[in-house]
């Protein structure tokens, strides 16, 4: 299995909300969105370097993202043939989204975390792939995540999360983690798949500026394109066995 990650609005000057989140989806459904976001780059004219990135979103593309998340609904559409998870097995669709949401305002990093915020960001982290590595296990398979090029102080941050999450969050199964790695988004398009969902999600819990604005209009009209393709609001959260998830920590 392969899970894409990002993260939003992770200072508190930046929105309320701070939002973990990603695809997961096998190696196979992977390569085809990366082929079918590969066309629609060429189709629209697009040069190797054009990287899709949410807060990017210019009124003259807009078109161009609403076709994004079109790739991304076509596979989100399609059932897996495969039953997948521990706690609770059932069949998924062959892309899912999946998106943690923590509410600033209840974080102490002094309390809980001797200080240290990146320490913090880290076990949100972490929280968050163990709910999805236990959502998501299939079988024998093992997982690759890919974490969008976080910058961190500590070197050994991403080290430690892949090491507890092998030690910890499955103990029902030998060796569920293969790899994690930071990887620049321009590198990997479908962390500019997992950036886009993200930032929609993002920009409705976080109710970002209304005063008129060519840009947040535009990004609104995305917003509000892949809610009616959805059928939900993304500034809602789910039940957590949804293909396309929203969750927010119970931080009591």
């Amino acid at each position: 299995m392969r899970i894409y990650t990002d993260e939003s609005c992770t200072r508190a000057d930046q929105g309320p909300y701070m939002l973990i989140g990603g695809i997961v989806c096998d190696a196979e459904t992977a390569r085809e969105i990366r082929k079918a976001i590969q066309i629609l780059k060429i189709n629209n004219g697009l040069n190797n370097d054009f990287e899709f990135h949410f807060s990017q979103i210019k009124p003259n593309q807009v078109q161009i993202y609403k076709n994004l998340c079109e790739i991304f609904l076509e596979f989100y559409n399609q059932k897996c043939s495969y039953k997948r998870g521990i706690d609770n097995i059932r069949t998924y669709r062959r892309v899912c989204f999946e998106g943690i949401i923590i509410t600033h305002d209840k974080i102490d990093h002094y309390k809980f975390n001797q200080g240290d915020a990146e320490l913090g960001f880290f076990r949100f982290y972490y929280t968050f792939l163990a709910h999805v590595l236990r959502k998501h296990y299939f079988s024998e398979d093992q997982f690759h995540i890919t974490i969008d090029a976080i910058t961190t102080k500590n070197p050994k941050m991403v080290p430690n999360l892949h090491q507890r999450l092998k030690d910890s969050c499955l103990p029902e199964v030998s060796d569920p983690m293969k790899t994690i790695h930071r990887q620049n988004s321009k590198a990997e398009l479908l962390l500019q798949m997992a950036d886009v969902i993200l930032g929609s999600v993002s920009f409705a819990w976080n109710k970002l500026p209304t005063e008129s604005s060519r840009n947040i209009d535009a990004k609104r009209e995305v917003v509000q394109y892949l809610e009616n393709k959805l059928g939900i609001p993304l500034s809602n959260p789910t039940y957590f066995a949804k293909s396309f998830n929203i969750w927010e920590l119970d931080m009591k």
